[in-house]
């Protein structure tokens, strides 16, 4: 089995590279080909006599340099994210199974200390406002725990639309205390926001 396995990988690499000589070649040929097209068009233009015009030919220039420098980027671009699967590759090899990504898409959270803090400010009690703090029952709570408790008195008094839970259709008394008549569970700590002190 190890050898099948290590054969597979040589063949894997194997044609990696083949197709990356190929592109190389390609690209090559790309150029050459452009290159020569231009030093046709040079060439009719000066048969044409029109070789005098400098402005034209330093606008030529300008955009054959910029061309140039758009392949090589095209190329190197490639390059990079084929070293990238290699390494990845070569990571993954050695622990026998695949890195789970995080919920960030594979980047750094950040250290523990600054997740912790992170955690730590979230979770500190701040003043309510008096109409907020006479709703919920508390003069100060964090903000997840108000947003929590808003929900239960809402979904308590049959504030949530029949038709979308997530939505609260606010009585009177909330709709002046919050300035509109709904709100999405989303847009709940965007609207308490006012009323911590």
């Amino acid at each position: 089995k190890r050898e099948n396995g290590g054969a597979a990988g040589v063949l894997a690499t194997l044609k990696r590279e083949l197709k990356k000589e190929e592109l190389m070649k390609q690209e090559d040929l790309r150029v050459k080909q452009e290159v020569k097209r231009e030093v046709k068009r040079e060439m009719a233009i000066k048969a044409e006599g029109g070789g005098g015009d400098i402005e034209a030919m330093l606008a030529r220039g300008m955009a054959l340099r910029q061309q140039a420098k758009n392949a090589k980027n095209e190329f190197k671009g490639s390059r990079v994210k084929l070293e990238r699967g290699r390494k990845a590759a070569k990571a993954g090899r050695g622990s026998g199974r695949k890195r789970a990504k995080g919920a960030a898409g594979g980047r750094r959270r950040g250290s523990a200390a600054k997740r912790n803090a992170s955690r730590e400010v979230m979770g500190r009690p701040v003043q309510l406002s008096q109409p907020l703090a006479a709703l919920v029952g508390a003069p100060a709570l964090s903000r997840p725990e108000a947003v929590k408790r808003l929900w239960a008195y809402c979904r308590e008094q049959g504030m949530l639309n029949p038709d979308d839970k997530r939505e609260i259709v606010f009585d009177s008394h909330l709709s002046q205390l919050f300035g509109q008549p709904t709100a999405k569970m989303t847009g709940l700590m965007g609207l308490l926001m006012p009323h911590f002190d």
